[in-house]
């Protein structure tokens, strides 16, 4: 597909231009089998034949939103656009580029990293307290006087959102917890998120543990009343259930860390190749010249 050629070498690595959003929403869009969407979307913000080869790097600054609108992308799968745009194979230069070797040096850099709708647009970092931080995204100018008209910014914001979860999994985490403190589409002068990331994920196993007891108890408590069981066996089922329910949790956490972790090599993978490549075709540059 002709968008894909925009996502290889240097993408991101400076300042990345909306057209790199619409062309990961085109190819999500082709890859759901979505082509009806995907033409509304390619036709409102203007591009001839879906094609984004001749496209400028920054496109009208409420084109990205229009296309949104078009696709009739919802807040769930928003959030999965944002994923892509960070994936890690795609992401492998900008990071080397950058020097963003840790989250922490990624939610600092933001401005530089992650595409945004209009070049006006910026990213602040406001306050890093190990790994937590306090982020926030200044739209256009535009934007904020139709927000309350244009739904579609709750849409833009969920893309954000995406993005701001997936920068951990680039370093092989899982992906962060966002909060939302503010939106532009509630009225705000800009869209505030608090971010935390962790290297020890535990939440499935803690969750599977409480679930376990709750069912226990519950299970338990049932076949006692009925005298199924005697009371010398109740808080064991208990116990048994709640171990098995937190085992089930940190099964999940460690298929999540294996994903992230794989998902990371594959970034590192397809950087070599880059690299590669790059320095291939400057030794065949040199190789010409010394020809001559």
């Amino acid at each position: 597909m002709a968008e894909q050629s925009q996502l290889g070498v240097g993408v991101g690595v400076e300042d990345p231009g909306s057209r790199l959003m619409a062309a990961v929403l085109l190819e999500m869009l082709t890859l759901r089998s979505r082509f009806g969407d995907r033409a509304r979307a390619a036709r409102v913000a203007g591009l001839e034949g879906d094609d984004l080869v001749d496209a400028p790097r920054w496109l009208d600054p409420d084109a990205f939103g229009r296309m949104l609108s078009a696709a009739s992308i919802d807040g769930r799968v928003a959030r999965s656009l944002g994923h892509r745009m960070l994936r890690p194979e795609a992401m492998g230069m900008p990071l080397y580029a950058l020097g963003l070797a840790t989250p922490e040096k990624a939610y600092r850099r933001l401005h530089a990293l992650l595409p945004r709708e209009a070049r006006e647009a910026s990213w602040t970092t406001d306050r890093i307290d190990g790994e937590s931080a306090w982020l926030s995204y200044h739209p256009h100018s535009g934007a904020a006087a139709t927000a309350s008209t244009f739904p579609v910014q709750t849409a833009s914001c969920a893309v954000r959102r995406g993005m701001l979860e997936a920068i951990p999994t680039l370093y092989g985490l899982l992906p962060a917890r966002v909060r939302h403190d503010a939106c532009v589409a509630r009225g705000a002068d800009r869209c505030r998120y608090q971010v935390e990331w962790q290297r020890s994920p535990s939440r499935k196993m803690l969750g599977g543990g409480a679930l376990g007891v709750l069912i226990g108890t519950v299970a338990t408590g049932a076949a006692w009343g009925l005298g199924a069981i005697p009371l010398a066996f109740a808080l064991p089922g208990v116990g048994a259930i709640a171990g098995l329910g937190a085992a089930l949790g940190r099964a999940l956490d460690l298929a999540d860390q294996l994903e992230a972790v794989a998902g990371a090599r594959r970034g590192q993978l397809a950087l070599y190749d880059q690299v590669d490549d790059l320095l291939a075709s400057k030794l065949d540059a040199l190789a010409r010249a010394d020809a001559k």
